[in-house]
């Protein structure tokens, strides 16, 4: 009997994060116009105002943080948070800002302001009054227009491959193993396993790639590479075919070496 074979199923998660082969990645670039509104920030109470800038987007909050000299009170620390969203008028950006001043004593005050921003416009931001005196800002807002380019994989409609695989050995085959590999059009699939630690131990890969479906048909690109044992010895394999089958039905692929032949012998069929 032969050893228990391991059998390490190739995953396809990776075709979320990475461009599989055969994408053609430049067909699939999007290109989306983007809306912010581009603010610049000065605290009045500053002898020259410093013109703070700040991007405000609708997908996520965006954040300054500055500290400067208040003559009324001493040293205060501003923390400021806005984004912009759609206002239902074109050309217009709804603005929500949010702010806190933190003073020399330890109060910490807060404030928000709401503003709807058409093209350019200057408004003021009032966050505390200390004895007449206010800690204003000036903002400077102006609605822009970006483009990005979004990266969208596509890919074709699933394949799914059932593969057994049997050893074969003295005239009789024996079944070792039935799995399922779920793939797309064009992407290749692999089935493994290793029959030992050391590399040149009885091993085998079968790649499957489905070139392309046509109605109750698929063009199946197959590879075979590995090591087989060939009369008390180890040999390299490796061998490439195509198939055209009809789905559902059952092909054999042969991976075997000498006579009476000793090897592998895997049966296919794709459901798709």
């Amino acid at each position: 009997m032969p050893d228990r074979i391991a059998i390490a199923v190739a995953c396809f998660a990776l075709l979320l994060i990475l461009y599989p082969a055969g994408v053609d990645v430049t067909a699939a670039e999007r290109v989306k116009k983007i809306p912010s509104v581009e603010i610049g920030v000065r605290a009045l109470v500053e002898m020259e105002p410093t013109l703070r800038p700040l991007t405000l987007n609708a997908d996520r909050p965006a954040r300054l943080q500055f500290s400067t000299e208040w003559e009324a009170v001493g040293r205060v620390q501003v923390e400021l948070t806005g984004r912009s969203e759609a206002a239902g008028i074109e050309g217009a950006r709804r603005v929500r800002l949010r702010a806190a001043l933190n003073l020399p004593d330890g109060r910490r005050i807060q404030a928000t302001r709401e503003v709807l921003v058409k093209d350019r416009t200057t408004f003021l931001f009032e966050l505390f009054r200390s004895d007449d005196q206010p800690f204003t800002l000036a903002i400077d807002a102006e609605v822009v227009q970006s483009w990005e380019v979004v990266n969208a994989v596509s890919v074709g409609p699933p394949v799914r491959f059932e593969v057994e695989v049997f050893r074969v050995e003295a005239g009789d085959q024996t079944s070792l193993e039935r799995n399922m590999l779920n793939t797309f059009e064009d992407q290749t699939v692999k089935y493994e396993f290793k029959r030992g630690p050391e590399r040149t131990d009885e091993a085998l890969t079968l790649s499957l790639t489905p070139v392309r479906l046509i109605g109750d048909l698929i063009e199946i690109k197959v590879n075979i590479a590995g090591y087989l044992p060939d009369d008390g010895d180890v040999t390299v394999y490796a061998r490439d075919e195509n198939l055209v089958v009809s789905r559902g039905t059952v092909s054999t692929i042969e991976a075997t070496t000498g006579d009476p032949p000793v090897g592998y012998r895997f049966q296919l069929k794709a459901l798709f």
